[in-house]
C-alpha cells in the first residue's frame, strides 16, 4: 500500500553520512562509465566537488564490486576499468572513493586510494604528456586536453578534461569556490539531504525526468530496508525554491515519477513532503532488474519509402502521429520501441529538451518533439560496456554542428546496446560500427516535418 506523509521542515544541519552513494539513472553510469565508488572516507573528496558543478555521481567501490550488489555485474566493471583506465591504476584494489562531477568545465573524476604516484608519472611520460608544475601541483596533460593531477600529501588523483582538472587546483590554490561551501546551490542542498544508498546521483534541474519546476533532484539505489519483497529501493529527493511550491507541485510530481517508472515494473511506496523537499520512494523488483538492462525483441516494420536509399541494419516505421499533448500525459499508439513518431510534449525550454549529452534517461514524449525537428538520438543500454560508451560518446561529440541536433541517452528498453532513432526509423547497432552510423546520421539528420529550428517543412 502506497502512503503518503507529510512532516515537518527539520531545521537542524545535516552531516553527509560517513557513507555516501550513487544512482538510479545511474544505475546507469553504475554500468556505464568508469564511476565505481565512493567510499567510507567520501567526506573529504566530496570537498573538492566544484561550485559550478551540474550533475555529481558517488558511491562505494568496494560494496559495489566486492560484496553481493551488483555480483553479477563484478568481472564487466572491472574489465571496463581496466580497459579504460590501463596502467594507470594498476588494480582496482587501489581505489576506495570515487566521485564523478560534470559541470562547465567539462567532467572530471576524482580518485581516493593508495596510488604510486612515481608509477602513474612514468606512464604518463612514456604515454606522451606533458608535465608542468600548477599552481602547486604536479599536472599532466595530453594532446587531447585530457589531465592528471597528483594531490600527493591527501592522496587523491583527478583525471578528466583539463579545464576542469584545473579549476580545482586554482580552487584549492585560492582555498575557495567549492559546492559544499556554497550555501546557495541547490546540489548542495540535494546531495546533504538524500536518504543515504549504495549508488547516488545528484542533478541539476529535473527536466530528464519529465518534471519541471523543481531545482535539483537526487536519486538514490540501495539494497535492504523496509520494503519486502522486493528489497531493492529506489529513492527520489526533489527540492522545489519553496514550500509552497513543492506542496502545490507534490501529485502532478508523483504522477511524472509513476508513468516514469510504470513500465520498469517499479511501484513506489512512500511520498513525503517535508518543507521545499519531496521523497519519493519505490521498490524495484529484484527479479525483473536485470531485464531493465536487456535489448528488447525488435517489432515488426515495414519497408522504407524507397528501400534502395535504406542504410543496412535500420528499420522504418511509418510515422503514427505529431501530435501535441499536455505535460505529463502519457502518450500511447506508438509503432515500435523506441518510438520513432507519434505524440509528444511541446513546451518551451523543456520538450524539445536542450541538445547534448545526458547520463540519465530523458521520457519518450520529450525526444519525439527533438525527432521531429530532425535531431538524432543515441540511445545506450546501462549494461553497456564503458569503453563503448566512450567510443560513443566521441563519435556523437565529433558530429558536425555538434551538439545541434544530437542527444545521447540512456534506456533501458533498446533491440541492440546501441539504437540510434531519428524520425520513423531507427538503426539498432549489435556490433559497434561507426560506418553504419555514420551513414544512418548522414541519411536522416535534419529530415524531420520540421526543420532543428522548428520551421514546418
Amino acid at each position: 500500500m502506497r502512503m503518503r506523509l507529510a512532516c515537518r521542515k527539520n531545521r537542524e544541519s545535516t552531516r553527509f553520512a560517513t557513507r555516501v552513494l550513487f544512482p538510479f539513472a545511474l544505475l546507469s553510469l553504475l554500468l556505464v562509465t568508469i564511476i565505481t565508488g565512493c567510499g567510507s572516507t567520501a567526506g573529504s573528496a566530496l570537498d573538492l566537488i566544484p561550485d559550478d558543478v551540474q550533475e555529481i555521481a558517488i558511491g562505494d567501490a568496494e560494496d559495489l564490486l566486492t560484496g553481493d550488489f551488483f555480483i553479477g555485474n563484478r568481472d564487466g566493471i572491472k574489465d571496463s576499468w581496466d580497459d579504460i583506465l590501463g596502467e594507470v591504476i594498476k588494480s582496482l584494489d587501489d581505489v576506495e572513493n570515487v566521485v564523478l562531477v560534470s559541470g562547465d568545465d567539462g567532467e572530471l573524476i576524482i580518485l581516493d586510494g593508495e596510488f604510486d604516484f612515481d608509477h602513474i608519472g612514468d606512464i604518463a611520460d612514456d604515454e606522451g604528456l606533458d608535465d608542468e608544475e600548477y599552481r602547486g601541483y604536479e599536472l599532466w596533460t595530453s594532446p587531447s586536453s585530457t589531465s592528471l593531477a597528483f594531490l600527493k600529501e591527501s592522496g587523491y588523483l583527478l583525471m578528466g578534461d583539463e579545464g576542469a582538472v584545473k579549476n580545482v587546483l586554482r580552487s584549492l590554490n585560492r582555498g575557495r569556490g567549492f559546492l559544499l561551501e556554497d550555501e546557495e546551490s541547490a546540489v548542495r542542498h540535494v546531495l546533504m539531504k538524500i536518504e543515504k544508498g549504495q549508488i547516488t546521483q545528484v542533478i541539476e534541474g529535473c527536466n530528464g525526468l519529465g518534471v519541471h519546476s523543481c531545482e535539483a533532484v537526487g536519486i538514490a539505489f540501495s539494497r535492504g530496508g523496509d520494503i519486502v519483497p522486493p528489497n531493492l529501493t529506489l529513492t527520489f529527493l526533489f527540492l522545489y525554491q519553496s514550500d509552497r511550491d513543492a506542496e502545490e507541485q507534490i501529485d502532478e510530481l508523483e504522477e511524472s515519477v509513476e508513468w516514469f517508472l510504470e513500465d520498469e515494473g517499479i511501484e513506489i511506496e512512500n511520498v513525503i513532503l517535508e518543507g521545499n523537499f519531496v521523497t519519493i520512494v519505490a521498490g524495484v523488483d529484484e527479479d525483473n532488474l536485470g531485464e531493465l538492462s536487456e535489448p528488447t525483441p525488435t517489432p515488426t516494420a515495414t519497408r522504407a519509402p524507397d528501400s534502395s536509399a535504406a542504410v543496412p541494419g535500420e528499420f522504418y516505421f511509418r510515422a503514427t502521429s505529431a501530435e501535441h499533448i499536455d505535460w505529463g500525459t502519457r502518450g500511447s499508439g506508438y509503432a515500435s520501441d523506441p518510438p520513432t513518431s507519434g505524440q509528444h510534449y511541446s513546451v518551451p525550454g523543456q520538450a524539445p529538451t536542450n541538445w547534448g549529452a545526458y547520463s540519465s534517461p530523458i521520457q519518450d514524449e520529450i525526444l519525439i518533439h527533438n525527432m521531429e525537428h530532425g535531431g538524432i538520438i543515441a540511445y545506450y543500454l546501462p549494461s553497456a560496456p564503458p569503453a563503448e560508451i566512450e567510443q560513443l560518446r566521441k563519435f556523437i561529440m565529433n558530429q558536425q554542428g555538434y551538439p545541434r541536433g544530437f542527444v545521447m541517452a540512456p534506456r533501458f528498453r533498446l533491440p541492440a546496446t546501441i539504437t540510434l532513432v531519428a524520425w520513423e526509423y531507427y538503426l539498432p547497432v549489435f556490433r559497434y560500427d561507426e560506418s553504419t552510423m555514420q551513414a544512418f546520421i548522414d541519411a536522416h539528420y535534419d529530415r524531420g516535418p520540421e526543420t532543428l529550428d522548428g520551421t514546418v517543412r
